[in-house]
């Protein structure tokens, strides 16, 4: 069993509500499949196999073309870091990095993903572009089996 925590700093008290002017604590304890289900239900998960992805646990109802899962792949071994743009071309094309190509090829696959990942594709959740550097995936919880 463990403690499951709402608040951002994970401490044992884990949910606080207000009622009535009041302010109480709860704590319960989960199983570890149940904290596996609530650590789904937010964020982005990946099933590369099926090339699909699930956002907050529902199901999007597109599935991905195989350089989108694999971009999608890239990110999320990053960790949140941000990839370079040659890390990125490397990884999702499996060639060296050439910018009059690969700018122009990478930011059209990074569109083509946010439309399907994304409730607003212009104000980006998920994948991440930090100008001049690269992008990142954010809120990425792992690959759905």
């Amino acid at each position: 069993m463990y403690t499951l925590c709402y608040n951002t700093s994970c401490k044992p008290i884990s949910e606080t509500t207000e009622s009535n002017g009041l302010t109480r604590s709860l704590s319960r304890k989960i199983s570890v499949k149940q904290f596996k289900e609530v650590l789904f239900l937010h964020g982005l998960q990946l099933d590369v196999a099926r090339q699909q992805v699930w956002v907050d646990g529902v199901l999007r109802p597109e599935s991905l073309t195989v350089h989108e899962c694999k971009l999608l792949q890239a990110l999320a071994k990053c960790h949140g870091e941000i990839s370079p743009r040659t890390h990125t071309i490397q990884q999702v094309y499996g060639t060296p990095y050439f910018k009059q190509l690969d700018d122009d090829r990478l930011d059209a696959l990074v569109e083509r993903t946010r439309k399907k990942i994304e409730d607003n594709p212009r104000r980006p959740r998920f994948l991440r572009t930090i100008h001049g550097r690269g992008h990142r995936l954010d809120e990425y919880t792992g690959e759905r089996t």
